[in-house]
């Protein structure tokens, strides 16, 4: 799945490759480096839906590249902050279908 961190620019905007995925956040592959409690804004579709979905969240914890390894890859932890309903809905139907 792909997502986008949107920052507080039209040029910062980043798409990143998203891993496990919950109803609480999600893990995004990336060697770029952000602040620990850095707050972002998420804009993704899931396939159970063609909706785009907005979601606000922080920066939670960081695996950077000198630590990854064929399993864990370097990336963030995302925590959702902030989402409509209609939303949070979304995936937790997405996460429901997929098991």
């Amino acid at each position: 799945m792909v997502l986008r961190i949107e920052g507080e620019s039209e040029e910062d905007v980043k798409t990143y490759i998203a891993e496990n995925l919950s109803e609480n956040g999600v893990f995004l592959k990336t060697v770029d480096k952000y602040p620990f409690g850095t707050k972002v804004e998420l804009r993704f579709s899931l396939p159970n839906s063609p909706q785009l979905l907005k979601v606000k969240g922080e920066i939670k914890w960081l695996r950077p590249s000198k630590e990854e390894t064929m399993a864990d890859p370097a990336g963030i932890g995302v925590e959702f902050t902030e989402m409509d309903s209609e939303h949070q809905k979304i995936i937790y139907d997405f996460l429901r279908s997929s098991l």
